[in-house]
C-alpha cells in the first residue's frame, strides 16, 4: 500500500503542472460556457407573442398579442382589439379606436397605461401560445 501511494506520488509531483493546466483549462471552459449563456439571457430580444394577465386576481384582464393583432378582453367580455407594432428593439405601439399606447416589454413583462381608469397595471406572461379564455374573439362587440 505504501508503495502504490509513494508512487502516485511520484506521478503527480512529475507531472503537477500538466495537471493543474489541464484543471485551470476546465475551470476556463466552465466559466466561459456559464458566461455565453448569461450574455444570451441579455442580449436576445424576446418575442412578445403570447397570452398575458395583470397582478388583479379577483378580476383579471388579460392581453393576448398574435401576429400584429392584439386583444385585450376580462373573461366572457372583449375590452378592445387592434394591432400592434414592434417601434425599437422591446418598445411597441398598440393601436385600436380606444388605445395609442407604447409599452415597453422588459422579462416577459409589460406596463400598460389604462386611460380610462387613470391607472397603471402591470402584465406577465402566462403562455407564449396566444389563449383566449372564455371569450369569442370573432364578435364584433368592439
Amino acid at each position: 500500500m505504501k508503495r502504490l501511494i509513494s508512487r502516485n506520488l511520484y506521478l503527480l509531483s512529475k507531472n503537477k503542472i500538466s495537471i493543474m493546466l489541464a484543471i485551470l483549462l476546465f475551470i476556463s471552459l466552465f466559466y466561459n460556457i456559464k458566461l455565453k449563456s448569461e450574455l444570451d439571457k441579455i442580449l436576445t430580444i424576446s418575442n412578445i407573442k403570447g397570452t398575458y394577465q395583470n397582478e388583479n386576481i379577483l378580476d383579471p384582464e388579460y392581453f393576448v398579442f398574435s401576429e400584429g393583432e392584439f386583444y385585450r378582453y376580462k373573461q366572457f367580455q372583449l375590452l378592445d382589439k387592434g394591432t400592434y407594432e414592434k417601434i425599437y428593439d422591446n418598445v411597441y405601439i398598440l393601436k385600436s379606436s380606444h388605445i395609442d399606447e407604447y409599452i415597453v416589454y422588459s422579462n416577459e413583462k409589460f406596463h400598460f397605461y389604462d386611460r380610462d381608469k387613470n391607472h397603471i397595471m402591470l402584465y406577465s406572461k402566462i403562455s407564449n401560445i396566444p389563449t383566449f379564455i372564455n371569450v369569442d374573439i370573432r364578435k364584433d362587440g368592439i
